[in-house]
């Protein structure tokens, strides 16, 4: 898990969108609720030409912690941690990560219903324990 999390991050580091198509997992990888099987790329590259930086948001989100997720197969190690821990349980640095991902947003962009009740609706990314890569999502 650790090795695919690093070549997933130095792919997105260096913007190359072949590298990162290479890594996911092309039988069961989801990159928009709405996806229907394609190529992530193309997804990725529109909301990079509509002011998204998506390579910078993988970076981003694997230098955060993560949390390990067990949904009854492989366990799943999911970036950031905050998609399973309550925001107030968040600590500075995860909140700061966030801030920082998000650019100043306001924060009921990523947490629905806000963070004293809400949940995490971010961007997540999800490696398996076998390295297989299967998210990298946003949305409810």
């Amino acid at each position: 898990m650790a090795t695919k999390a690093a070549a997933i991050r130095d792919a997105a580091l260096t913007r190359d969108y072949d590298a990162l198509l290479a890594l996911t997992d092309s039988a069961d990888f989801s990159y928009s609720f709405g996806d229907d099987g394609g190529d992530p790329t193309v997804y990725w590259r529109a909301l990079d030409m509509g002011g998204d930086d998506v390579p910078a948001a993988i970076a981003a989100l694997l230098e955060m912690p993560c949390a390990v997720v067990d949904w009854g197969g492989p366990l799943n190690y999911v970036w950031p941690a905050a998609f399973e821990i309550p925001y107030s349980d968040l600590s500075e640095a995860e909140r700061a990560g966030l801030v920082a991902l998000y650019q100043g947003m306001d924060i009921e962009y990523y947490y629905m219903d806000g963070p004293e009740n809400g949940y995490y609706v971010g961007w997540r990314l999800v490696i398996d324990e076998s390295g297989r890569w299967t998210y990298f999502i946003a949305g409810d």
